[in-house]
Order: structure tokens, then sequence, then C-alpha cells
């Protein structure tokens, strides 16, 4: 591969909350860097979809995971690599793959060139790349996408707010081995480890194993939901008693009534019923030839 010539940037410019001015300036230093701009929802994905008949050799997405789903949607299923630099609110495919946050640094490993074909989890034909989820997770989802402000702070007064009216839910899950009801806080179908800032809902998950991770917070009192919640970022969350973890290829939701979901933390509203699959190896990505992931 090439990376000195006909590389596409893609720049989500309203993402996370530090400034962007050196990562751009860095690009438009370079000719064989073209940088575009994202305006809108669906801007990444077209941009990245069009790399392909525009003799693009790789495409870099600059923006947090819902940037960098985007992005990957354009390139599913090809053979363009995907590099990110992120600059989100949590960064989760990032911290996952083990990039770093500084800009020039994740760079160095784009210019590694260590390129690894990541699975991607699937709700019918839409991709996600971290999580999604249709419990207390998609409740905070959806309080934070209304939120003007971005950031970790941000996204924790998201959740207390969440908290404080959520109320959990009952689900059938349905495994290619068994069926289980339970009345659950959280229900989590993760490809990566975590959501992002580091707090890991599936602390084992892996992209490249061909497996979903299926995490179950059942429903309980306050102090051991608040104990789950915080044993997330100490990466300890499989050993809480309210946790089940199951791992699949395949796992069907059914839940009493259409209602709040998320994919990659991009809220959205998915049907009473949904199966989710993985798709092996659907997308390669620049990956830190040091990070088991």
């Amino acid at each position: 591969m090439d990376l000195s010539s006909n590389v596409l940037v893609i720049v989500n410019p309203i993402s996370g909350t530090k400034g962007k001015e050196k990562i751009i300036e860095y690009f438009h230093r370079t000719p064989s860097y073209t940088v575009a701009y994202t305006r809108g929802a669906g801007d990444a994905t077209r941009m990245a979809a069009a790399a392909a008949s525009n003799d693009i050799s790789a495409v870099i997405a600059v923006g947090g995971d819902g940037t960098v789903r985007e992005v990957a949607m354009g390139l599913l299923g090809g053979n363009i690599p995907l590099g990110i630099i992120p600059s989100g609110s949590g960064n989760g495919l990032a911290r996952h793959l083990g990039l770093p946050l500084d800009y020039s640094k994740a760079m160095e490993i784009i210019t590694m060139e260590h390129i690894v074909r990541c699975d991607c989890g699937m709700v019918g034909h839409a991709p996600f790349f971290c999580t999604m989820g249709v419990g207390f997770d998609a409740a905070v989802s959806h309080l934070f996408a209304e939120s003007e402000k971005r950031g970790p702070i941000a996204y924790v007064q998201a959740a207390l707010k969440s908290y404080q009216n959520y109320s959990p839910e009952n689900y059938r899950i349905i495994l290619p081995e068994k069926t289980i009801e339970r009345k659950a806080f959280l229900l989590t179908i993760a490809n990566a480890a975590q959501y992002g800032n580091n707090a890991r809902i599936a602390p084992n998950a892996s992209v490249t194993d061909g497996m979903l991770d299926v995490t179950i917070l059942q429903a309980g009192d306050h102090l051991h939901t608040v104990e789950a919640c915080l044993e997330m970022f100490a990466g300890g969350l499989h050993r809480n008693p309210l946790i089940e973890t199951y791992r699949t290829p395949q796992v069907r939701i059914e839940r009493s009534t259409p209602g709040n979901a998320h994919l990659d933390g991009e809220p959205l509203i998915l049907p009473a019923a949904i199966d989710i699959c993985i798709r092996p190896k659907a997308l390669p990505i620049f990956t830190n030839p040091d990070r088991k992931i």
C-alpha cells in the first residue's frame, strides 16, 4: 500500500470537545491527503463509498464513534482500509484497538500499515462496530443526543438524569442453544469491549473472533446497579453477580413494544423483535500491532 498518495481524510468538525485545527493542518500540509468535511448525517458514508471508484488507497476518519461508524459503513465488505484519528466524546473503537488519542501518535499507527480485517455486528442491514443496546445505555444515548454539550461530563450528566426515571424491561433473549427470559437494567450486544471512555461492558470481547458478547445486567437494587456501573471502568464487570454474559454469532431480542436502541451510541427506535448477528472480517482497519484485539 502507498500512503503517500490518494488518501481521503473525512473530518467531522463538530465531534468531541477538542478543536481539530492541528489535525487538519497536518493533513493539509501533505498533498497526498484530500480532506473532506461532513455537514450532516450520511455524508461520511457517501464520501467513503465513493472512495473505491476514485482510486483511493485508504480512508481516515477524524471524529468519534458515530463518525467512524458512518465512514466504515461506506467501506464495509471492501478492501480499502480504515484509519482512525480519535477525536470524539468516547472513542470506544479506537480505545479497544489501542489507538492513541494524540493525533500525531495515531498517525504513527496508521503509517505502520498493520491492517487487520475486523468483524462487525449487524442489526438487519445496519452495522455496528462497538456495541448496540436496548436498555439503560439506549436511554442515555437518546438523552445525550439531545444535549448541545459533548464530552465525558455531558455523558455522565445524561446518565444521571436518565437513571432517575429509568425502569428495567422484560426481555426474551433467544440464543442458538437456548432461550432465556430476564428483567434487565442493561442489555448490550458487544463486538468490541467498551462503550467508550474505558467503560468496558464486555471486557473479554474481541473484534476478530467472529462472535458477539451478550451482556445482561439484571434488574437489582440501586446499590448493586451503581456498583456494576462503576465496575465497568475497572474492567471487572464480568465478575458482578448481576451480570450474565453469552458469546454467540447471533441472537434475537424480543420485548413487549418497539423502543429505544443505539448502534455505537447513535440513538434510534427499533422494533419489539430484533435480530442481531456477526459479520466476520468485514472491514480492514489500521490497528496497533502491539495490541491484542
